[in-house]
C-alpha cells in the first residue's frame, strides 16, 4: 500500500489510545488493540475492500498473538496438553468443537501465519497501527512496511 504507516512502539499506559483517537479524527483508519475505526460514518460502506480485509487480518494477527501467550503462559505451568480452546471465540467449548491450543506447532510455522496475516494489514491501506501486538512485533512491521 501506498498509505503511511503511523506505528506507535510503546505498549502499556504511553498514551496509544489518545494517539489512536486522534488518527481516527484525522480520518485515517487505525486499529488499536480490539478497536477499529475505518470510516466516518458506521459500517464499511464506502470504505475499500483492502481496508476491510485489513481489519480482519488485525484481528488474526492479535488472535495468534494472544494464543503465544497463552501458550507460553501454559508452557511454564507444565500445562501445554491439557486446555482445549475455541480458537475462534477463545472460550471452552463442549464436544466435537474442542481442539487442541496450537502450543505445539513449530515456532517457524507460527510464525509464518503470524507474517502472513501482518503483510495484510501492513499493506491494506490501515494507516494507525497502535497497541499491543504491534509493538511486539516491530522487526517484524517495519519488514512488511
Amino acid at each position: 500500500s501506498i498509505a503511511p504507516l503511523l506505528y506507535h512502539i510503546s505498549p502499556g499506559s504511553t498514551g496509544s489510545r489518545t494517539l489512536y483517537h486522534a488518527a481516527c479524527q484525522a480520518g485515517f483508519p487505525s486499529v488499536h488493540h480490539k478497536s477499529f475505526c475505518i470510516s466516518s460514518n458506521r459500517g464499511i460502506d464506502g470504505v475499500s475492500e483492502n481496508v476491510v480485509e485489513g481489519v480482519r487480518a488485525h484481528f488474526e494477527v492479535l488472535r495468534w498473538y494472544q494464543i503465544a501467550d497463552e501458550c507460553c503462559s501454559l508452557w511454564s505451568k507444565g500445562k501445554v496438553s491439557s486446555l482445549d480452546v475455541d480458537l475462534n471465540g477463545g472460550e471452552k467449548v463442549d464436544g466435537s468443537e474442542h481442539i487442541q491450543l496450537p502450543c505445539l506447532i513449530p515456532l517457524d510455522q507460527w510464525a509464518q501465519i503470524l507474517q502472513q496475516f501482518l503483510k495484510m494489514v501492513v499493506n491494506s491501506g490501515i494507516v494507525g497501527l497502535f497497541d499491543t501486538p504491534y509493538p511486539y512485533l516491530a522487526p517484524e512491521v517495519l519488514d512488511s512496511a
